[in-house]
């Protein structure tokens, strides 16, 4: 998190960490993930900088319930976004085009929030505003707040079991 303004790509690339975070980032700048599969407690987690999710990845996680929150990486969604939280950059645009996105039994795909000054997840107001989603394919509904303008969550599952958004 003390690293600013880097430039981040993962291509095609398979990541598979059995207890811990497929991939955080913490830092100002961008992190573009092209492609490829993630299988980790938590897929994404970014809490600064610009966030693309294209070319049809798959980003599975794992964990069963949402850890405690301290400092540091939060375990809990296939995309964690974490905006608004002190000590950390400011958050850029998150943009989700395509992809397959998994989290366990009863916790949200994509999360978006920010963390309060009791360590605990709380309503990120800015997220509308940051957050893009204009395809994928979602364990959960998407929340209507994260979706790109003009589109909208579907609220019906599809022959998969998965939820998508539509225009």
């Amino acid at each position: 998190g003390t690293t600013t303004n880097q430039t981040v790509t993962i291509n095609n690339s398979t990541i598979k960490v059995p207890n811990g975070m497929g991939v955080y980032f913490p830092s100002t700048g961008k992190l573009t993930i092209n492609g490829g599969s993630i299988e980790a407690n938590t897929g994404v987690q970014i809490c600064a900088g610009s966030l693309e999710i294209t070319g049809n990845p798959t980003i599975k996680a794992t964990a069963t319930a949402a850890e405690a929150i301290s400092s540091g990486s939060i375990l809990d969604a296939a995309v964690s976004i974490v905006g608004g939280r002190s000590g950390y950059g400011a958050m850029g645009q998150v943009t989700i085009d395509s992809g397959s996105f998994t989290s366990a039994s009863g916790i949200e795909a994509v999360q978006a929030y920010t963390v309060n000054s009791n360590n605990q997840k709380a309503d990120w107001t800015d997220a509308e505003a940051k957050v893009n989603i204009s395809g994928g394919s979602y364990s959960t509904p998407v929340r209507e707040n994260l979706c790109a303008e003009g589109f909208v969550p579907v609220t019906k599952a599809n022959a998969d079991g998965l939820y998508e958004v539509t225009k």
